[in-house]
């Protein structure tokens, strides 16, 4: 009977066959592979990453903590260094740079960039390698503006320009009033803008189907429906079968802390339990990108803090 690879992998390692060791990682499952590398004695572990070829060490880097992937990089040359970060999937890339402390960074950045690159012959910047990612949304001279009585108008968003891309969490700070969460309606696709568009993948919102949700700041639950079937009406729309429907509606609910609440209706609920039906109703389309209107407003901060973490995995 074979070893399975995870035997192989270490009976190589004592024997420090790199070559058979670089051959086998290809065959694992990336997250095995990953584990199994960070068992290594350090000095065994710059030895293999320096031998891997830059897919492979891409593929990789992506999974180890932003101090393993740091380390492991300048095990290599600065040609290479450059290579691997490129090879990096954008929104993987984007985390790893997020998480870096500053100075760390900041050497990072000199080292993907640097001025004399030309002049040396060293390969170009990172910066002009990496392939643009392309907006999830995207406004252009985008506004908003709403009729008066007398025939007036009210602008409540001046013209404005925003790219909302994968990875990235945007936060929209301003007074009561502002035009927060009409911005936000505008760029769900559930308001229409007064001037401007809304692209959605680069395509205009009304010629497409966006996979957003919207976590509301007024709840916005329908009364005469049980907490599950709140949560069940955007599945409803995406053609899912009632029996889909149900369980993903129980797993989402129990997620949120409301296991056992799911045949309850919303005037039975707290302020805070009604928000997380909100939370649940949202997180079970599984959406590209997540919208939220003060979702933490009406929740204690143990709770408020228990949904922060499934918000941010999406």
């Amino acid at each position: 009977m074979p070893s399975p690879p995870t035997d192989k992998f270490r009976a190589l390692l004592s024997r420090e066959d790199w070559d058979h060791l670089v051959a086998l990682l290809p065959r694992l499952d990336p997250a095995v592979a990953a584990d199994l590398f960070l068992e290594i004695p350090v000095e065994q572990r710059e030895t293999l990453f320096r031998r891997l070829p830059i897919d492979l060490a891409a593929k990789l880097a992506e999974m180890f903590p932003y101090y393993d992937t740091y380390v492991l990089l300048h095990s290599r040359s600065i040609q290479d260094l450059i290579a691997i970060v490129d090879g990096m999937n954008p929104a993987e890339r984007v985390r790893f740079f997020d998480e870096l402390p500053e100075p760390s960074w900041q050497i990072l950045m000199d080292e993907l960039g640097p001025a004399d690159a030309a002049a040396t012959g060293a390969a170009p910047p990172i910066f002009r390698a990496l392939p643009p990612v392309e907006a999830i949304v995207q406004a252009r001279r985008v506004e908003k503006s709403f009729h008066q009585a007398d025939g007036g108008l009210v602008q409540v968003i001046a013209p404005i320009d925003l790219s909302l891309e994968p990875g990235i969490i945007i936060a929209l700070l301003g007074p009561s009033g502002s035009g927060k969460s009409t911005l936000l309606r505008m760029l769900s696709g559930l308001a229409t803008p007064s001037a401007g568009e809304v692209l959605w993948h680069g395509r205009p919102m009304a010629e497409s189907r966006p996979n957003v949700a919207i976590v509301f700041q007024s709840f916005a639950l329908f009364p005469w429906l049980t907490v599950a079937e709140n949560v069940e009406v955007p599945l409803l729309a995406l053609g899912m079968t009632q029996g889909e429907r149900r369980r993903k509606a129980l797993d989402t609910l129990d997620s949120v802390g409301l296991k056992g609440f799911e045949n309850a209706y919303p005037k039975e609920l707290s302020g805070g339990m009604k928000q997380r039906v909100g939370f649940a109703r949202a997180l079970a389309v599984e959406p590209e990108i997540l919208f939220m209107d003060e979702p933490f407003s009406a929740l204690d901060v143990l709770t408020a803090e228990n949904l922060r973490f499934p918000s941010s995995m999406l």
